[in-house]
């Protein structure tokens, strides 16, 4: 028969057989107990250890300011509450060596709730820390590759779609223009599946930022429709608006990001509906002084989705099945975006179909109220004046993109001056006047951050010339390094003619409109 442990006897099992280290003090913080693991972290035995200041054996430094922790005895006596700490401290051993620790310190409390003393129990988290900055030296990675291969393939993608347009302009017959449609068809597409890879790059390193400006929620509506609907004019389909007049029209939000989620949910219903109709339906289901909660639907009358299919239809790389894959193609990552993107905003989708019938998306969610004011249609407007009477300097080392923005600014009847280099533009600036200067970042010698800051530092009194980037570099990062190098605005590369007219009216506005 097995001899019945004593109550001492069963603590000291107890703790010799736990995995983290745990030492116990009593009320006058003096150690009282002490597992293995805690005599071989911290290099003291217990025979050393009883009866000291805990005090004396766990020396704790912050990890940041390497300043001595407070005593979590003192500290747990104090409040008669558990004390917790992650990876944010360093414990110091008995030789004087360190390692990254993560403790916590609980008071040890009779049946009538009064406190005898403290029980700590830390680890050592050295390899949990190595961990971590291998996973985050690893995303960087990712993203470094991801943003360098987003570069090299949308350079010549600017001049592939760039010189389509250029193309477009110049007289044609039928079948020119047939072949001519599709390369630009292409070419959107291929840049559509570069947007969504690195969209999802970026939400997923939870490095998408949303902006919260006001626009007109019904302008929006409309564009992304029309934007659609360009791109497949041969479909015979009714495309449809309907906007409820209780709902205010200025809201605060990203309307870029959310402008990406209809234009994907409208290009998803007109992809996979042959013949009846797209509809955009705004609705507003409640409303008070300073917020509205929307419900926005995109319905088609499209092939529908199997009821065992929606459940996958938001994983990323998914579609309903391969057949729909090979006969639309896509990569199975716009609605995994598009919900990310919506989970940020707040909002949330869902999705009722019928196969053979269509489908409808819908999308809730509450938006703080924008100021009513007419201004904010004028701010949201797309089409730009067409002439400028202005003289611009284009940086911009690539021939193809140097004859296609060119081309593209003397057909709004800007004078250009092109320069080859990021010296070229500084002694260009020097010597001349210019309304603008459209800037490539990626140069060799000097690039555009060092040109930019070398202008602003020459700029003399208080004109300030428009610097705007031109650059294939589509990151959030990109675009701090443009800001912080002096740039006032960014049109990313492969850019279209209405890229370029918006960023002028937005700069030049109507002062040098021609007349």
């Amino acid at each position: 028969m097995l001899k019945a442990l004593s109550p001492e006897q069963e603590v000291a099992f107890t703790l010799n057989s736990i995995g983290d280290a745990v030492i116990s003090t009593t009320i006058d913080g003096l150690v009282s107990r002490m597992n293995p693991v805690a005599e071989s972290l911290s290099g003291w035995s217990f025979d050393k250890a009883k009866g000291r200041k805990l005090s004396e054996i766990m020396q704790i430094v912050d990890v940041n300011n390497r300043t001595r922790a407070d005593d979590p005895v003192s500290q747990v006596i104090g409040s008669g509450k558990t004390l917790y700490h992650e990876i944010d401290s360093i414990f110091i051993r008995r030789d004087g060596s360190e390692f990254p620790v993560a403790y916590s310190a609980a008071p040890i409390v009779d049946d009538e709730g009064e406190i005898h003393g403290v029980v700590l129990v830390f680890n050592n988290v050295s390899e949990l820390m190595q961990a971590g900055l291998q996973a985050e030296a690893s995303t960087q990675a990712k993203s470094r590759f991801l943003a360098t291969m987003s570069h090299e393939i949308r350079t010549p993608m600017n001049g592939v779609i760039g010189m389509a347009q250029l193309l477009e302009d110049t007289p044609l017959n039928g079948e020119q223009i047939q072949y001519l449609q599709a390369i630009i068809k292409s070419g959107n597409k291929l840049l559509g599946i570069i947007n969504n890879v690195l969209d999802y790059s970026k939400l997923d390193a939870s490095k998408a930022y949303l902006e919260s400006i006001q626009f007109d929620l019904e302008v929006l509506g409309r564009e992304s429709l029309q934007i659609c609907a360009a791109r497949n004019w041969e479909k015979p389909l009714d495309i449809e608006f309907e906007f409820d007049q209780q709902c205010p029209r200025n809201i605060m939000g990203d309307p870029t990001r959310l402008g990406q989620v209809l234009t994907n949910l409208i290009g998803n219903a007109i992809k996979f509906t042959e013949q009846g109709f797209v509809k955009l339906a705004v609705r507003c289901e409640s409303l008070d002084e300073k917020t509205v909660n929307l419900c926005i639907e995109v319905s088609d009358s499209g092939i529908g989705i199997l009821p065992a299919e929606i459940e996958d239809l938001f994983t990323e790389f998914s579609q309903a099945d391969q057949a729909t894959t090979r006969r639309f193609g896509g990569t199975g990552l716009g609605l995994a975006i598009s919900k990310k993107l919506l989970s940020l905003m707040g909002c949330d989708i869902s999705i009722t179909s019928t196969p053979g019938t269509g489908s409808c998306f819908s999308i809730r969610g509450q938006f703080r109220l924008g100021a009513q004011e007419t201004e904010a249609k004028k701010n949201n407007a797309t089409l730009a004046p067409s002439n400028y009477d202005a003289r611009i300097l284009l940086v911009e080392d690539i021939p193809a993109n140097q004859l296609i923005a060119r081309k593209m600014l003397q057909k709004m009847g800007i004078t250009v001056d092109l320069a080859k280099d990021g010296q070229q533009a500084i002694d260009c600036f020097e010597r001349d006047c210019y309304d603008l200067i459209l800037m490539d970042c990626r140069m060799p010698e000097v690039d555009g951050y060092q040109a930019t800051a070398e202008i602003r530092k020459r700029e003399q009194g208080d004109v300030r010339i428009p610097i705007i980037a031109l650059t294939a570099n589509a990151s959030e990062e990109d675009r701090i390094l443009c800001q912080q190098s002096g740039m006032d605005d960014v049109v990313t590369k492969p850019f279209r003619r209405i890229d370029l007219q918006n960023c002028l009216k937005r700069w030049l506005g109507n002062q040098n409109l021609a007349t």
